[in-house]
């Protein structure tokens, strides 16, 4: 199989987004967070993509919530805000990138994922398999960056 560069950094970057969003072992790391949104910016540039008006809308009215928050609640969290403002332009710049093909290769990955989860389950019918997998390998991957 023949992988394109181009490909290769859309798959890459949607993965990302996935994992950081709603897979246990990534959804807290910040480290994964930033290199999604620093690879996801690179690609988006690289292809001479251009922010657009109605990303800048949802922003100002991101921004607004946080304003009405701030002055309701008395509180401003700076890692609140900014989680989830690299989120919403990690989110962006893969929405962009991707544009046509997002649904195409979020299903890939998905079945991808399916395949491998298959693997595993089917490992563990043979006796003796899901107590050395629960007991031996489990630990190894606990979420690391879970607080």
């Amino acid at each position: 199989m023949n992988i394109t560069k181009r490909v290769f950094y859309d798959y890459l970057i949607l993965y990302l987004l996935i994992a950081t969003t709603a897979v246990p072992f990534f959804f807290d790391s910040q480290f994964f967070l930033l290199i999604g949104l620093f690879v996801s910016g690179l690609v988006f540039i690289g292809r001479g993509l251009k922010v657009e008006r109605y990303y800048l809308a949802i922003f100002f009215l991101f921004f607004c919530f946080e304003i009405f928050q701030v002055l309701y609640y008395k509180v401003f969290v700076l890692e609140t805000f900014s989680s989830i403002f690299v989120k919403l332009t990690f989110s962006y710049f893969v929405c962009v990138i991707l544009n046509k093909n997002f649904i195409n290769y979020y299903v890939t990955i998905l079945k991808t994922i399916c395949l491998i989860s298959l693997f595993f389950y089917l490992i563990t019918l043979i006796p003796g398999v899901y107590n050395f997998l629960a007991i031996s390998i489990a630990p190894f991957f606990k979420a690391p960056f879970h607080k």
